[in-house]
């Protein structure tokens, strides 16, 4: 049986006001995480300030903190600046490629397996690709700081008649630790599993490509499914 996916939506009314919501709550969960261990080593700090191990461990996850926080900062200007998706001709195997000469110094490290020979019969596609392009660093950067220390994540692409998959799949992942919150219409939100996850969300189905995360025993898979008809209206083709 064929599958089908749906054409873009455009998002108005409570589903904004829903994905606003979302994104606060992730952004302000994300941003309070590193603030609070710094605060909790500025309150120790007195009774430690001649102790050289602890004043290690002080700076290191200071830096690390305000590396996280500057992420984010940086990854949501991004994010802000994108206009309406503006569709071209994209070749899944030069993405890929474009995507991973950016997240070569990716902190925590991941090992990406993949074979480019699958990817030679996939068909060009039609999308943004400097949207994809991100949407696919900002996954990546979640599997890094999601997944265990030294993580290798498999490439994989997959037909079907209506859609181009790509699965990325991994062994295990951290306990999300999200906020659940109540939308002005009594909706539960309590999924919230990063930052990272979520723009690249918004910006794949502002092009109307599909993106599912699954858990099976103890693998991770997120996949995204390109269709091989999409429907993008025209805008501002700065970006």
């Amino acid at each position: 049986q064929q599958d089908t996916l749906p054409e873009l939506q455009v998002t108005t009314g409570s589903s904004l006001e829903l994905s606003i919501a979302h994104l606060v709550a992730e952004l302000s969960h994300e941003i309070k995480n590193p603030l609070v261990a710094i605060k909790t080593f500025i309150q120790l700090l007195p009774g430690h300030i001649n102790d050289p191990e602890f004043l290690s461990d002080f700076f290191g996850v200071a830096a690390t903190s305000i590396d996280r926080i500057d992420y984010l900062t940086e990854r949501m200007l991004e994010f802000a600046k994108f206009s309406q998706p503006r569709a071209m001709s994209i070749q899944l195997a030069a993405v890929l490629q474009e995507v991973m000469k950016k997240i070569g110094s990716l902190t925590p490290p991941l090992q990406i397996n993949w074979n480019p020979g699958a990817f030679e019969h996939i068909p060009s596609l039609a999308a943004d690709q400097e949207q994809v392009c991100y949407a696919l660093e900002n996954i990546l950067f979640h599997i890094a700081h999601n997944a265990p220390a030294r993580q290798i994540v498999e490439f994989s692409v997959d037909e079907t008649p209506a859609a181009i998959a790509l699965s990325m799949s991994y062994a295990g992942e951290k306990q999300a630790q999200g906020l659940a919150f109540s939308s002005a219409q009594g909706e539960m939100i309590n999924d919230l599993n990063g930052l990272d996850l979520f723009l690249a969300h918004q910006v794949l189905q502002k092009n109307a490509i599909r993106c599912t995360k699954d858990t099976e025993h103890t693998k991770t898979i997120i996949t995204i499914q390109f269709p091989r008809a999409i429907k993008i209206a025209e805008g501002d083709s700065s970006r």
